[in-house]
């Protein structure tokens, strides 16, 4: 039934419909959710956003679809580009504050650097003007003059400091509106301005607004009639700030050859470390890009960076394929461009080079680990995995790849199936009628005792067995992977798992597992003895359901839904999830075999 659903919406996508195509899959998907319904729910919600002119409805629906599936590309890219646009809107207009926030939500590192900068900047400038206008208010005219001339040296435009400063030197306002700041002063005053200017800003700040510095000596130089006394000063005044600028110069110099010597001390550490890290197959992955031909251009300006500040990180490596191909730093595994530092070590070793690359050397706190032997298969794979896969037979042996010990280790068992899925996502083909792939998803299930990491479906032993040699030989997968027969890890989950537990791996929603009716309301009665008989020998089968209408009108187990008695177990649950427990009702908990699965919404 459901597939004719798809079906139907596939139609109305084509007819470029995608909000009646949403609206079916949106109902669908609350009864149905499998990753076909998924896929589908999101193909229509991103022709929604892309349909649409408004960039709040945009967002919402983007929102949506990383509900669904978190790392959608085209979701990610849509958000990402309107706050982008927004932040640079925002900047424009001189919100600063909403501008920050905008590419806060972009990700835009630099441009949230420069904006902090900015408002520093402009709460700093704001500081030094009041403080300089209450100097003045209060005939400070010492303090005034100094913070003025402080500020109008870092921002000659900003409010109105020229003329603050004009007040503070000479204790009159300008005549007129000057054509710019320097124009408030007569020659005298002039002097005395830079004077503050050089005395109580400094060299640094001095020098870096030279142009204004260069106006003031251009105004004074127009005047004909300034008298040797001024010169004299003048010529004092520039005598000092060459001798400023002079020390300032040395004390750079200094500080850059000590730069120097510490920068070179540090790389011949890097390069004591880099030789004793033990030679295999994994690298550090510093960045990556599933661009083709723009990822390319932009990973080859990561490994610039990262060769001009520490080329030894570049080291030969002359019998790797990878290095031949595209030199050292970057290779493309036929997915997505992978920008690594240092060379190709063992997995102890690299998890060392990328601890200490992100500590000590400014490499990015989301640099990872990866074995280079899936990328080389990928490059060097020729057969289709899916047609490989398609001839198959189905069966009840799974191909296991790594295992896990502790219920804990579930991260890294989800890892390593992303690692494997990075490469290989064929080798994770959907598996809808499969206990194990419903409970866990593709690429791993828990027996009970241990995680199992496995690739493909479920097969035949012939299949599982063609398929382990396959792997081993063209996909770099370890070579103790092996063929197990997942019936034995049902019975494993079954002995291992308590019912509470199994009840909390199940997904809330309005489907309850009826064990009996009772068509007359007298037989209530007969109902909650019903009840009473099953809470004897599993009392985990009734757990509270405090926000339920049913549980709290007539108790866990029974509810009248005005014709008959429902006598139900466990709790409410999505169709998948219920019909779970029917299952595992019958077959282990000795529950009638008519048992079935009802949606108590329609009930109610």
């Amino acid at each position: 039934m459901w597939e004719r659903i798809l079906l139907l919406a596939d139609i109305l996508l084509a007819k470029k419909e995608p909000n009646e195509a949403c609206e079916i899959l949106e109902r669908l998907y609350t009864y149905q959710a499998s990753a076909a319904v998924r896929e589908k729910l999101v193909q229509a919600l991103l022709a929604l956003a892309e349909g649409s002119d408004n960039e709040d409805e945009q967002l919402k629906f983007y929102e949506r679809v990383l509900g669904l599936e978190i790392d959608r590309p085209e979701a990610k890219t849509g958000q990402q580009n309107i706050w982008q646009r927004r932040g640079e809107q925002h900047y424009k207009k001189g919100n600063l504050q909403q501008a920050l926030e905008a590419y806060k939500n972009a990700n835009c590192a630099e441009k949230i650097t420069e904006i902090a900068e900015k408002m520093q900047n402009q709460a700093q400038l704001l500081e030094l003007y009041q403080q300089a206008q209450h100097a003045l208010k209060t005939d400070d005219k010492q303090t005034a003059q100094t913070l003025f001339a402080q500020v109008t040296a870092r921002e000659p435009t900003y409010k109105e400091a020229s003329r603050y400063l004009h007040l503070a030197v000479t204790g009159k306002e300008p005549d007129s509106q000057p054509r710019t700041p320097m124009a408030f002063f007569n020659k005298p005053v002039l002097i005395v301005v830079i004077v503050i200017v050089i005395l109580t800003v400094g060299v640094v700040n001095w020098y870096e607004h030279d142009q204004i510095a260069q106006q003031l000596f251009e105004e004074i130089k127009k005047d004909e009639k300034e008298d040797e006394r001024l010169q004299a000063e003048m010529l004092k005044f520039k005598i000092e700030l060459e001798q400023q600028k002079t020390v300032q110069r040395e004390q750079k110099q200094q500080h850059n050859e000590l730069q120097k010597q510490l920068h070179k001390i540090h790389r011949g550490i890097l390069e004591t470390f880099l030789s004793q890290l033990e030679s295999g197959t994994y690298v550090v992955v510093a960045a990556s890009d599933k661009r083709f031909l723009e990822g390319k251009q932009t990973s080859q300006i990561m490994f610039e960076r990262i060769r001009s500040a520490y080329p030894e990180f570049l080291p030969p490596q002359e019998d790797n394929d990878f290095y031949n191909y595209y030199g050292a730093g970057k290779y493309w595994n036929g997915n997505v461009w992978i920008v690594y530092i240092g060379g190709f070590y063992s997995y102890e070793s690299a998890i060392a080079l990328k601890d200490k690359a992100i500590k000590e050397f400014g490499i990015p706190k989301d640099a990872f680990v990866r074995n280079s032997e899936l990328d080389r298969m990928s490059l060097k794979e020729v057969k289709s995995i899916t047609r490989f896969l398609s001839k198959r037979e189905s069966g009840k042996y799974v191909v296991t790849v790594a295992s896990y010990s502790s219920l804990d280790e579930e991260e890294q068992a989800q890892n390593m199936v992303e690692q494997i899925k990075s490469t290989y996502p064929k080798l994770f083909p959907p598996q809808e009628n499969n206990d194990f792939y419903n409970d866990y998803g593709a690429g791993k299930y828990w027996n009970g005792k241990v995680w199992r990491v496995y690739i493909g479906g479920f097969y035949s032993y012939e299949s599982a067995t063609a398929l382990k040699d396959k792997a081993i030989k063209e996909f770099g997968m370890p070579k103790d992977a092996s063929v197990i027969n997942s019936e034995w890890d049902r019975i494993s989950l079954k002995e291992g798992k308590s019912i509470t537990r199994f009840l909390s791996t199940l997904e809330s929603g309005t489907h309850v597992v009826v064990v009996a009716s009772y068509r007359s309301f007298d037989e209530k009665e007969p109902a909650q003895n019903m009840v009473e008989q099953i809470k004897s020998a599993y009392p985990e089968l009734f757990p509270p359901q405090e926000n339920n209408d049913f549980y709290n009108n007539y108790g866990a187990g029974k509810y009248w839904n005005g014709k008959i008695w429902r006598v139900y177990i466990g709790g409410f649950y999505s169709y998948g999830s219920a019909i779970a427990l029917k299952d595992k009702a019958i077959k282990e908990f000795g529950m009638p075999k008519d048992t079935f699965v009802i949606n108590s919404v329609q009930d109610r």
